[in-house]
């Protein structure tokens, strides 16, 4: 090893040092979700082969960021089990977000915090659970649990992955990343600008199978669901659901007159949303006598099968960090506006180009599209259409992936 690699080694490690003591320190501080990712590492898994059903299945290991990743990579779990009826999956999460929604779902045999980085850990798990395959999902390249994977001759694959031109493997300091990417055994990315960018590594085991996400979301939205208190405050009535929303994105709906439904992206800013609309009121608290403009979701988990009874979708995050998963409401069938800040969101100018979506930078925007949708339901009807359409266009990337895997 050169003296450069082993240098770059050595500030990776103490990064993730300091990432785990800042952890600790935040977690005794009372922050929520350091506390749960804290008490994660401590429950390190003492995995055996005797807690293995049939030591002889095949085992795959699916590493997920987070709850949106899990989305990404269930399709291919749903596929690989029923291709395989004896296999065993394995997952791991780096944020509670997305270990807490998960960890009673019957789809995954066994879940974990992924434990810290570090060479020994890598080790230890990797040896416990003797993964057959492994799948990194969209984002999250850890350098120790990669080169020991590669070092045990595992099979690594990169799911749904997506490259833009200012992440670090491109930049003259990122020799680290880059040398991340040569222990994965075939990337499967969404668009052909990332491909273009992994062959200007030298990197040519590329497929390029598109997002799993639309498959994920096209089967939420084509598995019938019902729920009487959406169906009830809607009624007949014009509808716009804003979903994972911030306080940005809320203060843009002060001068809509048609009915809302608003999903904050954290609900426990729900109560406080309540007092900021007056015309509101809150799921929990929803009765059939209600007569209100605004329904204020505060619950987890629902959003994604009740964009099917919108009018119109509008997404969060894009006046802030980034925007969510707008392929959620396309999948249902629903023209979707969201804010300025999307250029890490390919599927984003893709849906703008289709004509499906809206990207907004003020409220009197945002208040004139609504109005051109209101008063034009033969506009209403083709744009939903449309935007169904484009979903199912993008549909196919697990088969693709299967059929790579299989050849």
């Amino acid at each position: 090893m050169s003296y450069f690699a082993a240098h770059m080694i050595f500030l990776y490690n103490t990064f993730i040092a300091l990432y785990s003591l800042v952890a600790k320190l935040m977690a005794a501080a009372g922050h929520s979700k350091a506390k749960l990712w804290v008490q994660g590492q401590k429950e390190f898994p003492q995995f055996t082969e005797s807690r293995i059903p049939n030591p002889q299945s095949p085992i795959f290991w699916f590493h997920f960021a987070s709850l949106g990743e899990y989305e990404q990579g269930r399709p291919l779990i749903e596929k690989l089990k029923a291709e395989k009826k004896d296999a065993v999956i394995v997952a791991t999460f780096f944020s509670p977000s997305g270990y807490e929604y998960c960890k009673d779902t019957k789809l995954i045999d066994y879940k974990f915090y992924l434990p810290t980085d570090t060479l020994s850990n890598a080790k230890k798990f990797i040896e416990y659970i003797k993964p057959n395959q492994v799948f990194f999902v969209k984002y999250e390249f850890w350098y120790h649990y990669l080169h020991t994977l590669y070092e045990n001759k595992i099979p690594v694959y990169l799911v749904s992955g997506l490259f833009r031109p200012n992440q670090i493997f491109f930049k003259w300091y990122g020799g680290l990343h880059r040398k991340m990417l040569s222990y994965f055994t075939h990337f499967f990315v969404q668009n052909n600008g990332s491909k273009k960018l992994l062959q200007s590594l030298n990197y040519n085991n590329v497929s390029v199978t598109g997002d799993t996400r639309y498959d994920r979301c096209l089967q939420i939205a084509n598995t019938p669901y019902t729920n009487e208190i959406i169906q009830h405050f809607i009624g007949q009535s014009f509808c716009i659901i804003a979903g994972s929303t911030w306080a940005e994105d809320e203060s843009l709906f002060s001068n809509l007159s048609c009915k809302i439904i608003i999903a904050p992206h954290d609900i426990s800013r729900s109560e406080s949303l309540y007092k900021q609309f007056n015309n509101s009121v809150l799921y929990s608290k929803y009765d059939n006598n209600s007569d209100k403009q605004i329904l204020i979701i505060d619950n987890i988990g629902m959003l994604s099968n009740i964009y099917r009874f919108a009018s119109i979708a509008y997404m969060g995050g894009a006046f802030g960090k980034g925007l969510h998963n707008i392929i959620e409401p396309l999948s249902h069938g629903k023209p979707v506006m969201f804010g300025p800040k999307t250029n890490k969101f390919p599927e984003a100018a893709e849906a703008i180009q289709y004509n499906v979506a809206h990207q907004i930078t003020n409220a009197n925007e945002l208040y004139n599209i609504v109005e051109k949708y209101l008063n034009d339901e033969v506009y209403l009807k083709e744009q939903q259409k449309n935007a169904k359409a484009f979903a199912e266009g993008n549909e196919g990337a697990v088969n693709k992936i299967m059929k790579s895997l299989s050849s």
